[in-house]
């Protein structure tokens, strides 16, 4: 029987070593049990108990050749239109990636379209400037029935101001006729003083 004397963080174990002793050897085994030797442990047993259900659960990818042989797809194609026709300009086709949508992908020639749009672009301008004269024109003639009506107003306003003398000068002629044929009924004035 010998007698041993070990160190471990920091603690000294006292160890009896006999040869062939069952007992001796666990006792010995858990002395020497240390935190770094049980995370070694668990990480193990992990590893082992992870092993099988990745070789039967994981998908590996199996190549092979062969002089026959079909490709199937594993999403369906989808295809590309436009809502016109014409030259193909460019061409962004990224073969094999996957594409979002709103993407360009094509580049269509669009001269004629372009055209087509600068002469319509001319003639709204050109509707524009002639909407803006007929404004103006519109303005003037509304400007000059205001002055043609403000002279109407003053020429009615001026007329009635006549009439209303005339009729004045009137209602004073009928007063000085009363008023003379009441003096030449009682002898006051003459038939001829009364004429003139």
């Amino acid at each position: 029987m010998s007698i041993r004397l070990r160190i471990a963080s920091g603690r000294a174990t006292v160890f009896w070593a006999m040869a062939g002793h069952f007992n001796t050897t666990l006792r010995t085994l858990d002395a020497e049990r240390t935190p770094a030797k049980v995370v070694h442990t668990v990480l193990a047993l992990f590893l082992l108990a992870a092993w099988p259900l990745w070789f039967f659960f994981d998908e590996i990818a199996l190549y092979e050749t062969s002089t026959r042989a079909q490709l199937v797809v594993e999403g369906a194609a989808h295809t590309m239109a436009s809502p016109r026709s014409g030259r193909l300009l460019t061409s962004k086709f990224p073969v094999g990636q996957e594409v979002r949508e709103g993407q360009i992908l094509a580049q269509l020639d669009s001269a004629r379209e372009q055209l087509e749009l600068a002469e319509r672009n001319a003639r709204l301008a050109t509707l524009e400037k002639r909407l803006d004269v007929m404004d103006f024109q519109v303005a003037i003639e509304a400007q000059a029935m205001d002055t043609r009506l403000s002279e109407e107003e003053a020429i009615v306003g001026s007329s009635q101001a006549r009439i209303q003398a005339r009729e004045a000068f009137q209602r004073v002629a009928e007063a000085k006729l009363k008023t003379g044929q009441k003096l030449g009924e009682h002898g006051y004035a003459s038939p001829e003083t009364l004429a003139a």
